[in-house]
């Protein structure tokens, strides 16, 4: 986590950056911007609303949510907890074991992968993980 003076300096540095496009949408460069990125990210592991952060950063509230969104969908996949369910009835078990499952993987980015067995989808997690 960063100290005082060095949460000053970053937002300094932001300030300062943002000046240099008074009334324009302004680039931060990656550096600066992965600086922010993880501060802000340690602030909201800790409860932290973005709209104090960005405050304290001196910048707007939705160019820090954009950043944070972007990482997200840039970053890696980040894996949910699934059920699996038993078949609700014998007829439904008889029917899913004359042929093989298939599933249908939706990622968060919008990503349609079908036509795997469970194995396959197993498989694939494990690698992804």
């Amino acid at each position: 986590m960063l100290n005082i003076d060095e949460i000053r300096a970053l937002a300094s540095e932001i300030s300062g950056r943002r000046n240099k496009a008074p009334g324009r949408r302004w680039r931060a460069p990656d550096d600066l911007r992965e600086r922010a990125l993880e501060y802000a990210r340690e602030c909201r592991e800790q409860g932290e609303p973005v709209v104090d952060i960005a405050g304290r950063l001196g910048m707007v509230e939705s160019t820090l949510y954009r950043w944070l969104r972007l990482e997200d969908e840039m970053g890696s996949p980040e894996l949910k907890s699934v059920a699996i369910i038993p078949a609700s009835s014998e007829a439904d078990s008889r029917v899913i074991d004359e042929r093989p499952q298939r599933v249908r993987l939706i990622t968060p980015q919008g990503y349609i992968v079908e036509g795997l067995d469970v194995d396959m989808v197993v498989d694939v997690l494990r690698e992804l993980g």
